[in-house]
């Protein structure tokens, strides 16, 4: 695809950091972050809904403080996983706080995470 693409250099995928960000998706941002917010929205328990917030809120704090250190999850370079994590954070305030419950926070309680935003 990169004949059609704009930046054609542009690598999501640095093999620099690969094992580090699949690591990181694999036990935060996908599990607990992109997932758990479904976790929490259907959860068929206050148990299971205890639970999936609980997950989702430590996994928040963990990606504030990370970003606190450095701009995206990789380092210094922009990656899937930034914008995967992105999905997921812009429509944290406006709708998972609002239809799936994840009112214990919202975004903007994270300025780092809003920051990552952009908002």
């Amino acid at each position: 695809f990169n004949d059609l693409a704009e930046n054609p250099t542009l690598d999501l995928y640095p093999s620099d950091v690969q094992d580090q960000l699949q690591q990181l998706n694999d036990e935060t941002v996908y599990p607990k972050v992109n997932n758990g917010v479904y976790m929490c929205g259907f959860a068929q328990s206050q148990q299971g809904y205890n639970e999936a917030m609980a997950n989702l809120f430590d996994s928040l704090d963990l990606l504030e403080e990370t970003l606190s250190k450095q701009r995206f999850l990789g380092g210094d370079v922009f990656t899937w996983l930034d914008l995967r994590l992105f999905m997921t954070l812009v429509r944290f305030d406006p709708v998972y706080v609002t239809y799936f419950k994840t009112n214990k926070k919202r975004l903007v309680d994270y300025p780092i995470l809003l920051g990552f935003v952009g908002v």
